[in-house]
């Protein structure tokens, strides 16, 4: 599974761009494609996968990472 920063999430509409670690690779990711949640917020880590579409690259089985503070 890849990692990255959420860098934009539009709840209305209900999709938005993740960071990969990589650097400026943006990657599209939709609410449908959430594990877990029901949206993301803008500066949450999440891990996903990567599908290549005609549109480029979508994020799916989205989870967010969440820190144990432990």
């Amino acid at each position: 599974m890849k990692k990255g920063t959420v860098k934009e999430w539009r709840c209305e509409s209900g999709y938005g761009f993740i960071e990969t670690k990589k650097g400026n690779n943006r990657v599209f990711v939709h609410h449908s494609d959430l594990v877990g949640a029901a949206y993301l917020q803008e500066g949450e880590k999440v891990q996903f996968e990567l599908e290549e579409t005609k549109q480029g690259p979508k994020a799916t089985k989205v989870k967010p990472i969440f820190l144990s503070a432990f």
